[in-house]
């Protein structure tokens, strides 16, 4: 979300309900989010860039 209006600039649909808080990290100069889905063996990371500012 842009921090001056706080409206969500993407939408995206999880093939699986979020297992835990989303973990943020910067690569490269470029900022990721990372998401845990999923439990037991169907567990899995989905990761999402942010577009550069």
């Amino acid at each position: 979300m842009p921090q001056r209006t706080g409206s969500s600039n993407t939408f995206d649909v999880m093939p699986k309900q979020p297992a835990a808080t989303p973990m943020t990290y910067l690569h490269q100069g470029r900022q990721y989010v990372v998401v845990a889905i999923g439990t037991g063996d169907d567990a899995e990371l989905v990761a999402f860039a942010l577009r550069p500012r």
